[in-house]
Formats: structure tokens, C-alpha cells, sequence
């Protein structure tokens, strides 16, 4: 139901099938249970374990030591590891480089300017 990948992701009337035949077994130990409580459920547990996805990954990016990385801390990660395919992670960028590069761009524009100053003069 929510592999993104899969073939069926996008099939409602298989993802209505599985919805019921969740419900169908939970209605045994929690009477009340509803689909929308379900798929509210699904979504928490998703959403919960990206951020710690996210968490865990930028802590191994930021160049902190092996000691500084956080382990991920619920006890259902492993469990949806397959919702992490989907996640993919921008590739980290050195902002000395970034400064480095904005710099030569105004010193190109002032040589520029300095070039076309010394031409007006000479003419």
C-alpha cells in the first residue's frame, strides 16, 4: 500500500481490498477501528519514521564523528525500511566553494566596471 514502486501503488481497488482486510482483522481486537483510522495510522507511522530517517541521515552528513551520529530510536525503523526507497537524499555542498565562486562573480563585475571606466577616460 504505500511502496511507491510497486507495480499495484497506484490500484485503489487493491489498496480498498487491503484497507478491508486489515479492518476485518483489527475489528476482533478493537471493535470501533474505521478505515480512515487506519490509513491515519499508516500515514503517523510513515510520517514518523521518515523524520527519523531524516534525523539519522543528516547527522551523517553534517561531518560530525562516528560517536556524534544518531541511531534511530523507534522500535518499528527497521520495520518500514522499504518507505526509505523513495527518499532521496540532495548531495551535501561545501558553502567555502559557494563563497568562493559568489566572490570571483563580483570581482569579474567590478574588473568589468574598472575595464570600461578606463575605456571612457581614454576616449
Amino acid at each position: 500500500m504505500y511502496k511507491i514502486k510497486s507495480a499495484n501503488y497506484k490500484n485503489r481497488n487493491l489498496r480498498k481490498k487491503a484497507l478491508d482486510a486489515i479492518q476485518s482483522e483489527l475489528i476482533k481486537i478493537k471493535p470501533d477501528v474505521t478505515i480512515q483510522k487506519i490509513q491515519n495510522k499508516f500515514q503517523s507511522l510513515k510520517q514518523n519514521a521518515n523524520k527519523e530517517f531524516k534525523k539519522c541521515n543528516n547527522s551523517k552528513r553534517s561531518g560530525a564523528d562516528q560517536d556524534a551520529v544518531i541511531e534511530p530510536s523507534l522500535w518499528y525503523y527497521e520495520m518500514l525500511r522499504f518507505i526509505f526507497d523513495n527518499c532521496s537524499q540532495r548531495e551535501a555542498l561545501d558553502s567555502f566553494d559557494e563563497i568562493e565562486s559568489q566572490d570571483d562573480v563580483v570581482m569579474s563585475d567590478d574588473d568589468e566596471m574598472q575595464e570600461y571606466v578606463i575605456e571612457e577616460v581614454l576616449q
